[in-house]
């Protein structure tokens, strides 16, 4: 537990950095739904600001074509749950 919790709060840093960076203008979360609670639990309120979908699933199992339709249609290959009204698209 210590573990993903550390591991989530160096997520967090990276994801603050890229902001501070401007490498992103908006961020899809992809994540398991015990993950993406810990996970938010360390963004800053400007990166959660930036979060348009939130996914709440473990895709650590699909092959990477799977990952790659995902990529343009990630609606009918995990389940959204919209954190904005913002449209986005995972880069």
């Amino acid at each position: 537990e210590v573990k993903i919790d550390d591991f989530s709060k160096e997520i967090a840093k990276e994801l603050d950095k890229g902001r501070n960076d401007n490498a992103y203008n908006n961020l899809i979360v992809i994540s398991m739904p015990h993950m993406d609670g810990l996970l938010f639990k360390h963004l800053d309120k400007h990166v959660r600001e930036l979060v348009t979908h939130n996914i709440k699933k473990d895709v650590i199992h699909l092959r990477a074509k799977q990952l790659f339709f995902c990529k343009f249609d990630f609606t009918s290959c995990c389940s959204v749950q919209n954190s904005t009204k913002h449209q986005s698209s995972l880069i």
